[in-house]
């Protein structure tokens, strides 16, 4: 059960304090998808955690919508999503009426069922087959006035959110609709293309997901954890990480998967409304 802490963050620990303030204004760098998505795993993972954060913004009451997702999670971000719009408009619109139902106030659901919401998709649908897998979801939207559009952001995570800073979630949250807007979008009416970052055709997605973690600087412990294996199994899936990238340290594998990731090998799609964030 989530435990919502509405103190004032002058409370807080001055550590956190000091991590609330280097998010914000790390966040006045992103300028590419790619910055979005490394600004996602070093700062704002930190306050809310998530292993997809799905963005979506125009009308929602004609469907009329696009869609941003940065994900950790390989068979989420390495896909084509060729039929993502028919998966996440229900998805996002769905929530977006629970959101205007809660008075357009953020809400977050734990033990998130995603079959609750009543959608009708089929085993086909990859995109909501791996959303199955998501226990928690944060929803946080902002009604544009000027251009009569709104934006609506899931944060979907794998795992159990028992605390979160209802201040700090409401100081970043506008920048990180601001960052996001200043990323350019992909071409529209036209096959859109999505990027997948080189170092994941080399590895399995065990080890992508292994690699993910080893990013946001998570211990060989907390890995295990987070992915259900041993540690051994861990440091065994890290030294062939480690031979396949043609590296011999965590740092070493981190600063070359950064260094290529910023030169991603783009794939094409048909779908022209969903847009996968670079190196994610």
């Amino acid at each position: 059960m989530l435990v919502l802490t509405t103190e004032s963050m002058v409370n807080a620990p001055e550590s956190g304090l000091n991590m609330l303030s280097e998010t914000i204004y790390q966040s006045n760098f992103v300028r590419k998808h790619f910055d979005f998505y490394q600004w996602q795993q070093q700062y704002v993972n930190k306050f809310i955690p998530h292993n997809v954060l799905i963005a979506a913004w125009g009308d929602f009451d004609r469907g009329s919508l696009q869609f941003d997702i940065c994900s950790s999670i390989p068979e989420i971000h390495n896909q084509q999503l060729s039929n993502g719009c028919d998966e996440v408009n229900p998805l996002m619109s769905a929530l977006f009426k629970k959101w205007e139902n809660n008075d357009d106030k953020w809400f977050f659901q734990d033990e998130f069922k995603l079959w609750e919401l009543g959608l009708d998709f089929s085993p086909k649908d990859k995109l909501m087959t791996e959303l199955l897998a998501m226990r928690t979801v944060l929803v946080y939207g902002f009604r544009d006035k000027r251009s009569n559009t709104n934006v609506l952001y899931a944060f979907l995570n794998s795992h159990l959110m028992y605390e979160t800073q209802t201040s700090a979630l409401s100081a970043i949250m506008p920048h990180l609709d601001s960052a996001l807007r200043r990323v350019e979008c992909l071409p529209e009416n036209k096959e859109s293309k999505v990027s997948v970052a080189p170092i994941h055709r080399l590895i399995s997605e065990r080890e992508a997901a292994v690699l993910n973690l080893v990013i946001q600087g998570e211990t060989n412990i907390i890995i295990a954890e987070h992915l259900f294996i041993s540690v051994n199994t861990v440091k065994n899936h890290l030294k062939n990480i480690y031979k396949k990238m043609g590296v011999s340290s965590r740092a070493q594998a981190v600063a070359k998967y950064l260094k290529t990731s910023n030169s991603t090998e783009i794939v094409e799609s048909k779908n022209n409304n969903i847009h996968t964030l670079s190196a994610a």
